[in-house]
């Protein structure tokens, strides 16, 4: 039989190690609390943490077989201690009101990014969590942009799974967004026509300013480091360029950042991928939270039921508490997806 006391501040004493050497985030697998601490990887971004969960879910087998891993999560290794020391029954102390955090964000134009998965928000900043929220900000996006690259992908099928097989390149970077359009007409016109066994295409993205640019597995930017503008491909036989956004027109986009309550100074704080403190809106940074992990906000709402355990039953009184919590977080704004309002996806197609 597990002792669940022990396995969780054995998980603690490592988890605080791992703060004391600069790390901020811990990469696992599946939906429960991770059992082994060897089970963990822990790093100092949420961009390097989303990017790590991605490259975990699949994997090679010596004969080449591509095998798939299942689902990776990240966590902040301070909520995720929290998450811990719940699941031993220690109740954390609220710092301030849920509906006080909620005012404080709605006068900064801060909300949930998602109200679906995260009704609990307010929860658990007033326990002093460290959680996911976004902003939308209005600006003209060349105004924001230092560079301008062209970029080739290509994707080699190799089976029913597409996630395999793509490799992509920086093929020319320019300063300016005109030589960088018309030299991107001049390539596409070179471009390879697709075969049965491999594609390309040629994406034109513009970077922002003092952002690292991070490019998907398609070659694309990686959420607020940059933007596709321009896309080129060949469709039943015909060159398609097509034009994703215009980099001259103003756009919104929901920046992602994480906020916290700093109850010295009784109020809301931002910070960064890095746990920087930043000022919402001053910059398009943001990080990936498709795979971004939280328990906490059921956890505390379910606090007061006998005999909580992490893995173990679900009681209908567990329930009832959960549902009248889900309700009571109603009010949370409802967000825009992930994409940019009005943009296009590769073919040009309006996203909605």
């Amino acid at each position: 039989m597990i002792n669940h006391d022990s396995m969780y501040s054995e998980m603690i004493k490592f988890l605080e190690s791992e703060i004391l050497s600069g790390k901020k985030w811990a990469v696992f697998k599946g939906f429960e609390l991770p059992r082994e601490y060897f089970s963990l990887q822990c790093v100092e971004s949420a961009l390097e943490a989303s990017e790590l969960c991605d490259a975990l879910i699949y994997s090679t087998t010596e004969s080449g077989e591509v095998v798939e891993n299942g689902s990776y999560f990240f966590y902040s290794i301070d909520n995720l201690i929290k998450e811990f020391q719940v699941a031993q029954g220690l109740v954390l102390p609220m710092l301030t009101l849920p509906e006080q955090v909620e005012a404080m964000a709605r006068e900064n134009g801060v909300v949930a990014f998602s109200e679906h998965l995260h009704p609990f928000t307010a929860t658990e900043l007033a326990h002093g969590c460290i959680v996911p929220v976004m902003k939308p900000i209005t600006f003209t996006p060349v105004e924001r942009m230092e560079q301008f690259h062209i970029v080739c992908h290509a994707h080699e099928y190799k089976g029913l799974i597409y996630e395999v097989g793509h490799s992509h390149g920086i093929l020319q970077t320019f300063s300016g967004f005109g030589t960088a359009e018309e030299t991107f007409g001049e390539l596409a016109r070179r471009l390879p026509a697709r075969t049965s066994r491999i594609s390309y295409d040629l994406i034109l993205v513009g970077q922002f300013r003092d952002q690292t640019l991070r490019l998907n597995s398609e070659g694309y930017p990686e959420y607020n480091t940059g933007l596709p503008l321009k896309t080129a491909f060949y469709e039943e036989g015909s060159l398609k360029i097509n034009l994703i956004m215009d980099p001259f027109k103003q756009m919104t986009i929901n920046q992602r950042f994480f906020a916290g309550y700093n109850s010295d100074k009784e109020q809301l704080v931002y910070f960064d991928d890095r746990l920087q403190e930043i000022v919402p809106g001053a910059s398009v940074q943001s990080f990936i939270e498709s795979n971004f992990r939280s328990n906490l906000g059921i956890l505390l709402l379910s606090a007061t039921v006998p005999k909580l355990k992490i893995d173990g039953e679900v009681t209908s009184e567990m329930k009832t508490v959960q549902h009248e919590a889900v309700a009571s977080f109603k009010r949370i704004l409802k967000i825009k997806g992930a994409f940019p309002v009005g943009s296009r996806d590769r073919k040009g197609r309006r996203r909605r």
